[in-house]
């Protein structure tokens, strides 16, 4: 008796020492996914690719740099009126849509926003208050690092259950957290909705393997409601129109896996008649449920919306009809190429001062084939289960006896872990659609970094699989061709990784921060609207306190004709009278005319009556666009605005670079096909001086060029009746001019 109790004190004893090991080794490889990531990031933290006398240009007066990205200030704007006054909007319809006037002025556009990044913002911020750290301008510019962290984490768990592999955690952890591509959306001062995307989407595919593989159903009712709950917080998080496309292309793999698992009896947990019982309803039915809770958190015009966008169409035609389609002149929404041009780069997860590819955005050609022998391992490991399963039933149907050798669990003691069928169908959908997307802009390759990095880590879950079947000399060998594995699989995101974030430095420095400065303290009226092309409104918005033609949730292909003909106009006079326009009454003058006439008759009427007295421009209106004299009246009081308005025009270095795109929309053809300018033409200095790169871009520039508004203004500062000088400022990077619109 006393030889069999020590027996199992020793048995006791030995399980609670493994328990502990395992338990330490999970530790140290969270801990290592989610230190890479944080560290991947650092470079856009410290600006190393800045000389350190240039640095001190893009810190604010608190020592901490600007924010990376302009679509960064727009969440900074709507923190601030959430705290300020408790409403993340500027004002509401008279049906009760909230709507922001900064953001779009005069019309305004709807506030309809999804505020996570608002509240998760704030809540973080009271927590660390309760401790003394009060600078929220800090956790803007951290919290996108501490989401990603916790994205390396989710990937690194969901990793481990699907390749039953805790190397195969740490692969799948390193290369979601660090794939380049999402490190270059959420390094240090990108305060924006990116932070959650990746997160979210590796959450929705682990929940829903978990509740289809759940062996009880406890467990299953917990996980399809924290996948609910899941998807109706990313739903607060990221746009719901998309955010909830990707949790229904995860329940398209649950019911997949269902109706598949059916047929081929393959993966059959769950079998039954109530449907946490049967995979084949449980699908269907966490979607159904999902629907139902999005209608009454976020209304019925949500999931409206949602179905509308099936097709997950982000950009227009170039044309839109007649009028122009800013997204052209978006870099993140080009298409990406699938591979560099040079095999050798083919290999690394980033080439400095290029654009991302498809292989080099999810971490290099050895994580992606990498994923492309997971899923074909998984495929094969279906494809044996099916077969065995077939001639099982062939031989019942004869008589014979099962001689198979199966467990009674159906799906286990395969490579790579349990149920193959539902890991292979949810990352195969996934990886499809994320290759999908991609042709929709270079910003969606990180929706496929997600299935790339899981099926990474099942990939090397199957050579680990094999490796442990290994003894003595040969097991040696292969496990250190399994360290090289691994190095060659992480090694080239995590270098990729830390390049990308070395060339994210902050898109606004001290000239453009003093200037909006200024105008907080010196503008007279609390609406005085700033007038420049959209790249900069967020931020102007945001530090300025004031309202702005437009944005980077505003551009308007009407607005972009207007501003860009004011910028290139060769008389003082028609510039003044159309950015004058602009600041009272915005596009609507066009928009009236285009009710009665086509698109370019409206502009050809606007151009010639803008310089009209009143008479004359009605009489035109109504010969040209078929009105009445009352309507002509009404659209020669918008061309014309009576009341005064207090406007900025705000010119910068910057806004130079981009005259090959104010002429692109200035001498816009309506037809939709004009040819995209030549950018490499010009360019200029920061101090102003020309430089030519060849002799055709000088003589475009001196001949066509020199005598606009844009030259004469910003160049030349030339004194004139219609513009009065406010403010310069030129701290050695940017050049930032501020005039008066009288």
């Amino acid at each position: 008796m006393t030889s069999n109790a020590g027996k199992t004190k020793n048995k006791i004893k030995s399980g609670s020492s493994s328990v502990k090991k395992s338990l330490m080794i999970h530790i140290a490889g969270v801990l290592i996914v989610m230190a890479s990531a944080f560290i991947v990031r650092t470079p856009s933290a410290v600006m190393v690719d800045l000389e350190p006398g240039m640095q001190a240009v893009y810190r604010d007066d608190t020592g901490l740099p600007y924010l990376t990205d302009m679509d960064s200030y727009y969440h900074v704007r709507l923190v601030n009126e959430e705290l300020n006054a408790g409403n993340s909007s500027d004002a509401m319809t008279k049906d009760g849509e909230p709507w922001d006037v900064y953001s779009y002025y005069p019309e305004g556009r709807s506030a309809k926003y999804p505020r996570g990044i608002v509240y998760l913002t704030i809540a973080v911020w009271k927590l660390l208050r309760i401790f003394g750290n009060g600078n929220i301008g800090r956790i803007e510019f951290i919290l996108p690092v501490l989401m990603s962290a916790l994205s390396a984490l989710a990937a690194y768990i969901a990793g481990y259950r699907m390749s039953g592999s805790r190397i195969g955690g740490m692969v799948s952890g390193l290369l979601v957290g660090c794939a380049p591509v999402y490190v270059s959306r959420t390094c240090f001062g990108r305060f924006d909705t990116d932070m959650f995307v990746v997160l979210m989407n590796v959450l929705l595919i682990l929940f829903i393997y978990e509740t289809l593989t759940a062996d009880s159903k406890k467990k299953r009712l917990v996980y399809a409601a924290v996948y609910i709950l899941t998807a109706l917080i990313y739903a607060q998080c990221w746009t719901p129109t998309y955010s909830m496309l990707f949790a229904g292309l995860t329940l398209l793999g649950g019911l997949v896996v269902a109706w598949g698992g059916h047929f081929t009896k393959v993966d059959g947990t769950g079998t039954g008649s109530g449907l946490l019982d049967n995979k084949a309803l449980l699908p269907a039915g966490i979607g159904l449920l999902l629907l139902i809770m999005l209608t009454l958190t976020s209304g019925f015009s949500t999931v409206a919306d949602i179905f509308g966008a099936l097709f997950f169409k982000t950009t227009a035609d170039v044309g839109e009809g007649v009028l122009p389609n800013l997204y052209v002149s978006v870099s993140e929404l080009k298409r990406p190429s699938f591979a560099p041009d040079s095999f050798g780069q083919c290999f690394a997860g980033y080439i400095p001062g290029s654009s991302f590819t498809i292989i080099g955005g999810v971490g290099g050609m050895f994580a992606f084939l990498t994923a492309i022998a997971g899923i074909i391992l998984l495929g094969y490991d279906v494809y044996n289960i099916v077969a065995s399963k077939y001639a099982v039933t062939k031989r019942k149907a004869a008589g014979e006896s099962n001689s198979t050798g199966m467990g009674s669990k159906e799906g286990t003691g395969v490579r790579g872990g349990d149920y193959p069928f539902d890991k292979f169908a949810l990352l195969l959908i996934w990886t499809v659609a994320g290759l999908y997307v991609t042709r929709f802009g270079i910003r969606f390759v990180e929706m496929l970094s997600v299935p790339v990095g899981l099926l990474s880590g099942i990939g090397i879950g199957y050579l680990e699989c094999y490796i442990s079947g290994q003894k003595g000399r040969k097991r040696v060998i292969l496990r250190i061709l399994s360290v090289v594995a691994c190095l060659m699989v992480t090694l080239p995101a995590l270098g990729g990784a830390i390049l990308i974030s070395a060339e994210n430095i902050p898109s606004a420095t001290d000239a453009s921060a003093n200037a909006m400065s200024w105008i907080r303290n010196n503008a007279e009226d609390p609406d005085a609207v700033l007038e420049s092309w959209w790249d900069m409104g967020y931020y102007y918005e945001a530090e300025s306190g004031h309202p702005c033609l437009w944005d980077g949730g505003s551009q308007d292909g009407v607005r972009a004709i207007l501003y860009s003909r004011a910028m290139t106009a060769k008389d003082m006079e028609e510039a003044y009278r159309i950015l004058y326009m602009l600041a009272c009454s915005g596009n609507k003058a066009v928009d009236m005319l285009m009710e009665h006439t086509d698109a370019a008759t409206s502009f050809e009427v606007i151009w010639e009556a803008l310089m009209l007295d009143r008479d004359r421009a009605c009489e035109l209106i109504e010969d040209k666009c078929g009105m009445s004299a009352d309507e002509a009246a009404r659209a020669e009081e918008l061309i014309h605005p009576a009341a005064g308005k207090e406007a900025y025009l705000i010119l910068t270095y910057t806004m130079t670079k981009q005259l090959g795109w104010y002429e692109y929309y200035a001498d816009w053809d309506f037809t939709g096909t004009q040819e995209l300018p030549d950018a490499t033409w010009y360019s200029y200095m920061p101090d102003g001086t020309p430089v030519f790169l060849t002799e055709k871009g000088q003589e475009y520039l001196e001949e066509k060029r020199a005598d606009e508004i844009m030259w004469r203004l910003f160049f030349n500062a030339e004194e004139n009746p219609y513009f009065i000088p406010a403010f310069e400022w030129h701290d050695g990077v940017e050049h930032v001019r501020v005039w008066k619109i009288k």
